[in-house]
């Protein structure tokens, strides 16, 4: 089975996938980018598109007759586009059959965008044979925007159980740590605030900041504004062999992302054993139960989350109980070799289907 993803191919979400498929018997996976994309993936063969360079901000339609071409050219099986917008809406232009959409974030289009927006997804998710929900808020927002609900698979990517293994809990201070990227939306100065607030009580800590982006600079600056630069580590992009040590170095993992789709990032450190003090949004909720598993912290309260972080601190039990709990959810619902062969297995269901079809 050839598939063909149609994606940013130096994201880190859409790489994990091709990498995997392109090591599985019997599929060929082809990946479509654009100039400047990443093109190191092994067993996996890349194709260019080259918008004019005045053009980037309308790459998504000046591509469509270069990318119909070069489908016509591959002949894939599956067409697979990386996000709703964007990829998805282009890929849906090329009258490409059959196509499958991986959405990306709960509401799949933002509430603060023009409404045109809301029209490409619909014409996107219109076209599409399945669509991917890593979470069910996301596969009900597709619905709601009129997706039929037997095309949306909701179904989380998953962790690698094997390379994100618990382990003991470090020595103190507590140690905290982040990994998302350093972007305005990802509300990295609550954190920041609350960590400030424990410092004025006079906690220990260490806060260990795995990402980068276009905010690091502020985020750096608000650090020495609030006297936190000792305090708080910023280690840039972190490789993933090297991911699972970071996060057992850890006591607690935070974060305050207003909406989420499903949060590898999470999933990965409830893996490893680190008691999640995250926000309190629909994802979040289903993997995180408020004082069971960790902690759901309203968006924009410091305060609160200033207290969250101190009281797990003070109860070392309740950290233990958490260790077991999230560890036995993410190999019962999120293995990554698990669903990655149920997701397979949906594709050959599809494919057969439009075979069928002539």
């Amino acid at each position: 089975m050839r598939l063909t993803f149609f994606a940013d191919t130096n994201y880190i979400g859409s790489r994990e996938w091709m990498a995997h498929l392109a090591g599985m018997e019997g599929l060929e996976v082809h990946a479509i980018c654009f100039d400047g994309d990443a093109l190191d993936l092994p067993d996996v063969t890349f194709h260019r598109l080259h918008p004019p360079a005045h053009a980037r901000k309308l790459r998504y339609l000046t591509c469509v007759p270069s990318l119909r071409s070069l489908l016509r050219e591959l002949k894939p099986d599956l067409l697979i586009a990386y996000r709703v917008l964007s990829y998805g809406f282009a890929a849906s232009l090329t009258g490409f059959q059959p196509l499958v959409l991986a959405a990306q974030g709960q509401f799949i289009v933002s509430p603060e965008v023009p409404s045109i927006y809301r029209w490409f997804a619909k014409k996107a998710i219109r076209e599409a044979r399945l669509i991917h929900a890593w979470a069910e808020p996301m596969g009900a927002n597709l619905v709601a925007l009129g997706a039929p609900r037997e095309r949306v698979m909701v179904l989380p990517r998953g962790v690698r159980l094997g390379s994100f293994l618990p382990r003991e809990e470090p020595p103190p201070p507590l140690t905290l740590v982040t990994t998302r990227q350093l972007e305005p939306y990802y509300n990295f100065p609550q954190i920041l605030e609350a960590l400030a607030r424990l410092r004025d009580q006079g906690l220990e800590f260490r806060y260990l900041i795995a990402g980068e982006g276009s905010a690091r600079r502020s985020l750096e600056d608000l650090c020495r504004a609030l006297g936190l630069d000792r305090s708080v580590s910023f280690l840039g992009v972190v490789d993933r062999t090297s991911l699972p040590g970071l996060l057992a170095s850890a006591h607690v993992y935070v974060s305050a992302v207003p909406t989420d789709g499903v949060s590898s990032s999470l999933l990965e450190a409830m893996a490893v054993g680190l008691y999640p003090v995250v926000a309190d949004n629909a994802s979040n909720r289903i993997w995180v139960k408020d004082g069971e598993n960790g902690r759901l912290v309203p968006v924009g309260d410091s305060r609160a989350l200033a207290l969250a972080l101190e009281r797990i601190w003070d109860d070392p039990s309740a950290r233990a109980r958490a260790r077991t709990i999230n560890r036995q959810l993410v190999e019962r619902r999120a293995s990554w070799e698990a669903n990655m062969d149920e997701i397979v297995r949906r594709y050959r269901e599809i494919v057969e289907k439009e075979r069928a079809r002539g």
